[in-house]
């Protein structure tokens, strides 16, 4: 009953209510103007990968490494592919004092192809790094991939190249853990449909937040998603506040 009055006063505020009418008039009309919307959308999450705090916990929980924000450097993000068109990557980092660049893509729709795409982006950084870098006692650049879906739909393309070519010898199955980080053509995903709800609001930083928004289905349960972040995060004022 409480926490029903608690919503009711958000609905009242006309702010609130404002930002909750801009966000579901975007979802409404993402058949319309989709390929806008989707745009928009990756520009939100792009602005929060430049933020080194934001990358470095994405990061390490993505691959399992430790990161601090001060081991990042954000590299050109631009490059040209082998078919000579123009391409840029959502954000691309590299680590300090190794030759080990991380390559990010945000998508929200599933791409079947994203291997093969990984792979050219691989060969590209790696081809731009050895321009910057022509030492020949140089070691090659190691580039890791990281893909942040936040789709409706649970992602269903093949992770590893490998597993979408023609077979010529029936093989075992590729295992996950037995490919090791910047193999060509592999890619880490980050699916939001494989998060609950409780987990993404648990989770620090501002990005688990915009990932919890982009699961949401319905006006109501935005409402009340709204509702839950903002107390989430006056909980981690109250926290600070007393350190």
């Amino acid at each position: 009953m409480e926490t029903k009055i608690k919503i009711e006063k958000y609905i009242k505020d006309p702010v609130f209510m404002a930002l909750v009418k801009k966000y579901t008039k975007e979802k409404e009309e993402f058949n319309k103007n989709k390929s806008n919307i989707d745009e928009g959308h990756s520009q939100i999450i792009k602005r929060v990968f430049q933020i080194k705090e934001e990358a470095a916990r994405f990061i390490s929980k993505a691959i399992g490494i430790k990161l601090k924000p001060s081991d990042l450097v954000v590299s050109q993000n631009s490059f040209v592919t082998t078919e000579l068109r123009y391409r840029e990557a959502d954000i691309v980092y590299k680590i300090k004092g190794l030759n080990v660049v991380i390559l990010i893509e945000h998508l929200i729709k599933v791409d079947y192809r994203m291997a093969y795409r990984i792979l050219n982006y691989q060969i590209e950084i790696m081809r731009a790094n050895e321009v910057e870098n022509p030492k020949k006692e140089d070691k090659e650049c190691l580039v890791i991939p990281i893909v942040l879906y936040t789709g409706k739909e649970k992602w269903t393309a093949k992770n590893y190249i490998k597993e979408m070519q023609e077979r010529l010898f029936e093989e075992e199955k590729i295992k996950e853990e037995e490919i090791e980080l910047g193999t060509l053509g592999y890619y880490t995903l980050v699916d939001v449909n494989n998060y609950t709800k409780e987990e993404l609001l648990k989770e620090e930083g501002i990005l688990s937040k915009i990932m919890l928004i982009e699961k949401e289905k319905s006006t109501t349960d935005l409402i009340k998603t709204f509702f839950e972040i903002n107390e989430k995060i006056k909980e981690e004022e109250k926290k600070t506040s007393y350190i």
